[in-house]
């Protein structure tokens, strides 16, 4: 009598789980590592097109900054001649790397503005406003800044009490006569030959390293 066909193919199944034939298990690992390539490929892909995105964000905000800039220069320039002090309103305007060179802006406020490596060389400043602006690494030298303001905004009670930020300017030969310089901040800063007559400043005040300044005037 012989052994019903059921009996006998379930040791071959069993078998064929506990020990797959070669074939089963190269088709298996062929599975896995085409998934894990496809998978591969597709994070890679989207990497590649996330950085592509974040580039192109990137040079869409610089270009409209830029054109930004190039406007509030425009706007400055306008307004450089035939314009009585006072009337020269710059408050936080961005002019980051602008050139403002020999122009007549006495009497200018540019209180909070972003003047970071602009150069302002030869222009006339004196009597403006700095108060908390940005003038990391400008170009100031010989540059009119007679009478000018670099302290803390003149608001009562105002919590932010930072003066300018002249963080390595570049004063050599500046006019600083009659300044208030009370809490700006001239680390690394180069004041060869600046004229630093009858200024104020206080204890906020930070000066380049190993420089002496003259004796500050009594606030007015």
């Amino acid at each position: 009598m012989g052994v019903p066909e059921e009996l006998e193919q379930t040791p071959t199944i069993r078998k064929m789980v506990r020990d797959p034939h070669w074939w089963f298990r190269d088709v298996l690992t062929a599975l896995i590592i085409g998934s894990l390539v496809a998978l591969g490929s597709i994070v890679g892909q989207k990497l590649v097109d996330d950085r592509r995105s974040d580039r192109e964000v990137n040079a869409t905000l610089a270009a409209q900054r830029h054109g930004l800039q190039l406007e509030n220069l425009r706007f400055v320039r306008d307004r450089s001649w035939d314009t009585p002090d006072g009337e020269r309103r710059f408050a936080a305007l961005d002019l980051s790397g602008q050139n403002l060179v020999g122009l007549p802006l006495t009497g200018s406020d540019f209180a909070v503005a972003d003047l970071a490596g602009a150069n302002l060389s030869q222009s006339d400043l004196s009597r403006s406003n700095f108060a908390r602006a940005t003038l990391r690494r400008a170009d100031l030298a010989r540059t009119k800044l007679r009478g000018a303001y670099f302290g803390a905004e003149r608001i009562p009670d105002a919590t932010d009490q930072r003066g300018a930020d002249l963080t390595e300017a570049d004063l050599t030969g500046a006019d600083l006569t009659d300044a208030d310089l009370s809490h700006a901040d001239l680390t690394g800063a180069k004041l060869i030959r600046a004229r630093l007559i009858n200024v104020f400043y206080d204890a906020e005040t930070t000066w380049p390293q190993d420089f002496t300044p003259p004796p500050s005037r009594p606030q007015r």
